[in-house]
């Protein structure tokens, strides 16, 4: 939580709400949709090539 603050210091108001939590999420793969016809998943090692 505290790194959170540091990037956004204007949140720290967040801490005091009792329903208020940071989740992580790990990606597994993507669902690719891009048009009529042009749907499917895409994998990790797939997905990250265009992140990088």
């Amino acid at each position: 939580m505290q790194q959170f603050i540091e990037k956004y210091p204007s949140a720290s108001q967040y801490m005091d709400l009792a329903d208020f939590h940071i989740w992580q999420v790990d990606v597994i793969r993507v669902r690719f949709i891009s048009g009529f016809g042009k749907i499917f998943w895409l994998e990790h090692n797939e997905w990250q090539a265009y992140c990088a």
